[in-house]
């Protein structure tokens, strides 16, 4: 019964954590959508840093 309540409460937090790092993902105003149409007009405004992984 003790691992069961752990259990739950485990799955609680995860579910909160997730619902949050979701939400807190979709208000992101500082995430530009780069599209074929405003490709070329966005980026030449704003310094980029681009950076990725190569194994």
């Amino acid at each position: 019964e003790k691992h069961t309540i752990m259990f739950r409460r485990a799955l609680i937090l995860l579910g909160a954590s997730l619902l949050l790092t979701v939400s807190a993902h979709e208000e992101d105003v500082h995430t530009i959508q780069y599209t074929e149409e405003n490709f070329s007009t966005e980026v030449p405004k704003k310094d980029h840093f681009i950076m990725f992984y190569a194994p």
